[in-house]
């Protein structure tokens, strides 16, 4: 393979209406009563039915809350299909925010790589960063780089077509690193409320969450923070959260990219 980390410009960051009203109902005047105010009609039989028991009865259930998710952490192994059987497309969110005493921005980035059964990448496409921010013909898709986490929500997302992934993808590596960590000497844990999110893209709703362990984070430029792991027909989520020293170079050494002097 080609490419590499270093002076290769391949690693280095570019920049209510009245309509709508509706009466209520008196359930006792209107059904018990005699038009006068609701009050009670005594001619009428006892049927002994409870109208509102039997209305609350036969009401739907609620619908499930879009944060009804999976909370996941270190050694989980999630059976993605199993909590959604129809699951073709999801968004992998990541966000974090600065520490309220930390001045200098900090540049943290969400790469992934799509690997083999050797658990290495094919091509220097199957490496989905910052700089690269498709793989597969499309089926992985990076929102673009988010260079301060400012604000709420997802600093930086993957899009991926599960169905989209060549029979040989089997793997899903997804990892978080600080850009250029070493020269700016910052390490993972100058930010903090780190979270990875798994979405079911055709509807929005959120399946599982991790929390990171920001104890483990001291001095770490680098973390393979969950995997995709592809088995048959189904995908898990299996939470690693292994931290890298080295940082993104030393994550893409791994997996066959080549990089150059100085990463």
């Amino acid at each position: 393979m080609s490419g590499g980390i270093g002076d290769d410009p391949f690693w280095n960051e570019t920049t209510a209406g009245d309509n709508d009203f509706e009466r209520p109902i008196d359930m006792m005047g209107d059904m018990g009563g005699n038009g006068n105010g609701g009050a009670q009609n005594t001619n009428l039989p006892d049927s002994g039915v409870d109208m509102i028991g039997d209305l609350a009865a036969s009401a739907p259930a609620p619908a499930p809350s879009p944060s009804d998710f999976h909370l996941v952490e270190k050694g989980d192994y999630f059976d993605l299909v199993k909590k959604v059987p129809s699951l073709r497309r999801i968004m992998i969110g990541a966000g974090w925010d600065h520490k309220m005493l930390e001045t200098t921005k900090i540049d943290v980035d969400l790469s992934c790589f799509l690997l083999d059964k050797q658990n290495q990448t094919r091509v220097d496409e199957d490496f989905v960063f910052y700089n690269n921010e498709s793989g597969c013909d499309g089926a992985v898709r990076h929102s673009g780089d988010s260079r301060t986490g400012a604000g709420d929500g997802d600093d930086e997302s993957l899009f991926i077509d599960l169905n989209g992934l060549p029979f040989d993808v089997l793997r899903v590596m997804i990892t978080l690193s600080i850009y250029n960590a070493a020269e700016a000497e910052q390490h993972l844990g100058m930010v903090r409320n780190i979270y990875l999110r798994v979405v079911n893209e055709e509807d929005g709703n959120e399946i599982v969450r991790l929390q990171m362990d920001e104890s483990m984070l001291n001095g770490v430029a680098g973390m393979q923070v969950a995997c995709l792991v592809r088995e048959g027909p189904k995908w898990y989520l299996e939470v690693l959260e292994n931290p890298v020293k080295g940082g993104l170079g030393a994550i893409a050494t791994q997996y066959g990219i080549i990089v150059g002097a100085g990463a």
